[in-house]
C-alpha cells in the first residue's frame, strides 16, 4: 500500500476505534491503513525525531473521532517538525474542544440551535488557537477552508429543513404519481374489460340470432307442412260430406238404392262407399 495521509481516500473516514494517529513530518498518518513501507518509514521518523529530543505523541482515535473536521483539515497544515511541547498543546486543545462540546451538547437548558451556535462559536476559537501551529505559507489557506466550514456549520440547520421540505415534496409527489398511475391503471383495466363485455355480448347475441332463426326456420317449415296436410284433410272431409249429402237426395229423388254410387257415376269419382254404413268417400 502506498504512503497514505489524511488527504487519501483511505485516511478520509476518522473513527472512532482507539488506534494510533501520527504527526510526522506535519502529516497525519493512520497506523492501521499504513502499509509496511510505511510503517517503516514511520518508525524511522519516531526515531530521528527521538534523537532530536521530540517525540511523535501517539493520539487515541477518540482525540480526532469526535472532531473529524479538526483531523481532517491539521494533517497538510502542521509545521514541521512539532516539538512534544507544541504536539502536546494540538492534542490538548482537541480534547478540550470536545469536553467544552459535551457539556455544551448536556446543557438541557439550550435549544438545539442555541447549541449549534455555541458549538460553533467554540470552534471558531479553537481554529484561532491552533493557527500558531500551522505552517506560515499555509495559515492563509487554513484560515479560508475553516471559515468556509464554518459557514457551512452555521448553513446546516437551514439547509437541512429546506431538505427535509424537498424530501417531503418529493415523497408526495411521488405518492401523487402513484395514486394518479393507479387511477390510470383502473381506467385501461375497466376500459379493456367493457370492450370485451361488448365484443362478447355481440358475438353472444349473434349466435343466440343465428341459432334463433334457424330453429324458428325449422319450426315454420314444420308448421307449414302440418297446415298444408291439415288443409287437404279437410278440404277432403267437407267434399266428403257434400258428397253424402248430394247422394242422400238423389237416392231421395231417384228411389235408388244407397249401394249404387249415382254421383260417383256423374263426378267420375271413385265409389268407396262401405256396404251398410251408406256412407260415400270421395277420393281424387
Amino acid at each position: 500500500m502506498p504512503n497514505e495521509d489524511i488527504n487519501s481516500t483511505t485516511c478520509r473516514n476518522i473513527g472512532t476505534r482507539s488506534e494510533g494517529w501520527y504527526f510526522p513530518n506535519g502529516k497525519l498518518y493512520k497506523w492501521s491503513n499504513c502499509g509496511e513501507e510505511m510503517k517503516q518509514e514511520v518508525k524511522d521518523q519516531k526515531i530521528e525525531m527521538k534523537q532530536e529530543g521530540m517525540m511523535v505523541p501517539q493520539i487515541m482515535g477518540n482525540d480526532f473521532g469526535k472532531s473529524p473536521m479538526l483531523a481532517r483539515e491539521l494533517g497538510g497544515f502542521l509545521r514541521t517538525p512539532l516539538t512534544k511541547e507544541e504536539q502536546d498543546a494540538v492534542v490538548a486543545l482537541l480534547r478540550a474542544q470536545q469536553l467544552e462540546r459535551d457539556v455544551i451538547m448536556a446543557d438541557v437548558s439550550l435549544t438545539m440551535e442555541a447549541k449549534a451556535t455555541k458549538i460553533r462559536e467554540l470552534t471558531s476559537t479553537h481554529m484561532t488557537a491552533l493557527l500558531v501551529y500551522i505552517s506560515t505559507d499555509k495559515q492563509d489557506l487554513f484560515k479560508k477552508i475553516m471559515e468556509e466550514r464554518m459557514s457551512m456549520m452555521a448553513k446546516k440547520p437551514e439547509v437541512r429543513k429546506e431538505f427535509k421540505e424537498e424530501i417531503k415534496q418529493q415523497k408526495q409527489e411521488f405518492k401523487e404519481g402513484v395514486k394518479e398511475k393507479k387511477q390510470e391503471f383502473k381506467k385501461e383495466v375497466q376500459a379493456k374489460k367493457q370492450a370485451l363485455s361488448e365484443k362478447n355480448k355481440a358475438i353472444l347475441t349473434k349466435a343466440v340470432t343465428a341459432l334463433s332463426l334457424e330453429r324458428l326456420q325449422a319450426i315454420l317449415a314444420k308448421v307449414e307442412k302440418a297446415l298444408t296436410v291439415a288443409k287437404k284433410e279437410r278440404v277432403i272431409d267437407q267434399l266428403n260430406e257434400i258428397g253424402d249429402m248430394l247422394q242422400s237426395k238423389i237416392d231421395e229423388l231417384t228411389g235408388a238404392s244407397s249401394e249404387e254410387d249415382v254421383l260417383g257415376d256423374i263426378l267420375g269419382t271413385t265409389d268407396t262407399t262401405t256396404a251398410g254404413t251408406g256412407t260415400t268417400t270421395v277420393t281424387q
